[in-house]
């Protein structure tokens, strides 16, 4: 392997290493902030892999399914994990049956993060643009949700296991999404811009507690850019050159 192929990889390493510290975080010191660094840090990495392999072109077929599985870890197991020990500790089940029932969101959400790698990894038509929630926004969702669910107006007993649902359903509808990845496109830098301004406003006044309403503003607000430049596109196209 190439130099310039094993530098992103590198960054993929160190998005699964540090997805797994906030497994063993939350086993060990039940810590909800630091578990929610740890996976906010492993998103970082994640785009800075990506990024690198872009500039440096060291794409790779390896580097495709590590980086996969490495998001599995990161924005799949620790998030579903997290979630469920939330539940636990909260309802406190008697007995095996009323856990698996307890954990069935998770069980959801960890299930919906598969299909969503699985799926992105198949379908080619996903490199500039997403169907469906990526699996590194659901997790800040969730994880940001879970941490802060104190400062926002859910309760443990219903409103996070809803809102979590959502989350992992979001990840598999099959609608697209305009992705916030740099390159060129004007449409792209815009959204880009409108929902740093965003993001950077409402952490301004609700702090990291607003991380997972930001992301359902992205998840929509997506949508609806997405769908609005296809359009304008197609208009453009049609229209006669003077």
């Amino acid at each position: 392997m190439s130099f310039r192929k094993i530098i992103p990889n590198v960054f993929t390493a160190a998005n699964l290493l540090t997805g797994f510290s906030a497994i063993i975080i939350l086993l060990v010191l039940h810590n909800f902030d630091w578990v929610m660094i740890a996976i906010l840090l492993a998103a970082t990495f994640d785009i800075i892999d990506g990024f690198l392999a872009r500039l440096v072109k060291g794409q790779s077929l390896f580097g495709k399914e590590f980086d996969s599985m490495a998001d599995l870890v990161s924005f799949g197991v620790a998030p579903a994990m997290m979630l469920f020990s939330v539940s636990y500790y909260n309802q406190s089940p008697e007995n095996i049956f009323d856990t698996l029932i307890l954990g069935l969101p998770s069980l959801f959400y960890v299930l919906a993060a598969a299909l969503r790698l699985a799926w992105f990894n198949s379908d080619s038509s996903q490199s500039k643009d997403f169907k469906g929630l990526a699996s590194p926004a659901a997790a800040i969702a969730l994880v940001g949700l879970l941490t802060y669910s104190k400062e926002t107006f859910l309760n443990i007993d219903n409103g996070i296991l809803y809102v979590s649902v959502l989350i992992s359903a979001m990840m598999l509808i099959p609608v697209r999404v305009m992705s916030l990845k740099v390159n060129t496109s004007k449409i792209h830098i815009f959204f880009a811009i409108i929902m740093a301004l965003t993001a950077a406003t409402m952490f301004i006044f609700y702090g990291l507690g607003a991380l997972w309403l930001v992301v359902l503003i992205y998840y929509a607000g997506g949508i609806i850019v997405y769908y609005l430049s296809r359009k304008i596109l197609k208009s453009e196209a049609k229209s006669p050159i003077l």
